[in-house]
Parts: structure tokens; sequence; C-alpha cells
């Protein structure tokens, strides 16, 4: 932090930097109220939450920036969605439920109980006959949703017409 100015000071925000501060109550064991110069009258207080909260957030827009590279702010209300509604220990539930007072009706359908999700096939994009020693099997490259159509996958035809039949009925689009 050499060089860096804050408040008017180089530094950081410290005694060091800029001088004892009066203890104007004590409020426990170890945290106490400080009577802060005028010039830190910006400064709000913070019982060290809200920068958690920024590494939290910091953390998952990274994790979001390396997986899905170029078009990362797409996925920004996937992480908008986990964070809202996952259970947060400072106020014992999803912020979600704090603010509206239940839990969250997802219009996400696929997320269950056991956290687990179901992969729902969106599109055939391309037959194939693969020749094994003794006979031929058919198969099928999927689109996912929620995937990008680098990650579909090949699936045996006979097993995808059994389980997903309106895929192949007039042009194989689910949508």
């Amino acid at each position: 932090m050499k060089g860096v100015m804050r408040f008017g000071k180089k530094g950081k925000l410290s005694p060091r930097y800029m001088g004892p501060y009066r203890i104007a109550k004590r409020i426990d064991n170890v945290a106490y109220e400080l009577e802060l110069p005028h010039e830190l009258a910006a400064v709000y207080p913070t019982d060290g939450q809200a920068e958690y909260t920024s590494q939290t957030l910091e953390d998952m827009l990274m994790a979001c920036v390396i997986d899905f590279k170029g078009n990362w702010d797409y996925h920004l209300p996937l992480i908008d969605f986990a964070y809202n509604n996952n259970y947060h220990s400072s106020i014992q539930m999803a912020p979600y439920e704090a603010l509206y007072g239940r839990r969250c009706r997802s219009p996400i359908g696929w997320i269950r109980d056991n956290l687990s999700y179901e992969e729902v096939p969106v599109q055939i994009l391309d037959p194939q006959v693969g020749r094994l020693r003794t006979k031929d099997v058919a198969s099928v490259k999927v689109l996912w949703r929620n995937q990008f159509v680098e990650e579909a996958t090949w699936e045996v035809e006979e097993d995808m017409k059994k389980r997903y039949p309106h895929l192949f009925e007039s042009g194989g689009n689910a949508d």
C-alpha cells in the first residue's frame, strides 16, 4: 500500500498511519467503539461480514470467469441465485428467506431435495451409426439444457427414443 492516498494520508487505515483513536465505549471483551476523526466520517462500521460477503462474491465471480471464459456475464444470474438461496451462517438462513419470509420457489424446477438435478435434452444435433464387430449401433449427438453445443454428448439412439420420443418428431427440437 505504499504511496496510496486514503483520506488525505498515505498508507493503510491504522494508528501507525492515522494516529491513535480514542475508545468511546467498550462493547464486548474484544470489541470497542472508537471516536474517529472527521475525515473518516464516510467510513461505515462493519463487523467483517461485508468483507466476507465481498470475498465470497469475488470468489464466485472468479470461478464463473474461469469456467465460462468469454461469456461469464451471461451466467451472472446463476451467481445471484446461488448466493441468495444458500444458507448463510451469519443469519441462520438464506438471504432470500430472510427478506421474503419463505424459501425461494425457484423457476428452475430441476433442483431436487437431494441437490441433484435431471439433465433435460433439448435437441438432437447429429445422428451417427457406429460399427462394432458384430453389429451396428445407432447414436445421436444430444444437446442438453444449460449446456453449450461443445458439451453435447453421444447417446444410444434407441434409449433416447424410449425416454424422449418428442425429440425425434418433426425436426428434433424440444422447444
